[in-house]
């Protein structure tokens, strides 16, 4: 069966993420968050945010779940686009969250 990282990940199709961790080093498999983002994100949401999550930016909601299903059932069925009698709640429209962080349990 496929983790939630791992299911979240195989959806992340954003080019623009993958040239900005390209350019500043940014470790996808390991990150390294910013200790002053972290503090300033933990007292936004009242929960400690670790030192290392997966990120994602522009990550649509459609993705977060078709990445839950997957990570649950371990596929998807066949002929699925997305927008089919399988998932009939999923978005006519590209609704997304500006950043998505997940860390494994």
């Amino acid at each position: 069966m496929t983790g939630p990282i791992d299911a979240l990940r195989s959806f992340d199709r954003k080019e623009r993420f993958a040239v900005l961790r390209e350019t500043l080093g940014f470790d996808a498999e390991v990150p390294c968050l910013d200790g002053s983002f972290r503090e300033r994100l933990s007292s936004c949401i009242g929960a400690a945010v670790p030192g290392q999550a997966w990120l994602a930016m522009d990550y649509h909601l459609d993705w977060i779940e078709m990445a839950l299903y997957l990570a649950e059932r371990g596929e998807i069925p066949n002929g699925t686009p997305f927008r089919n009698d399988h998932f009939p709640k999923m978005n006519r429209t590209q609704q997304d969250v500006d950043l998505l962080m997940a860390r494994a349990r």
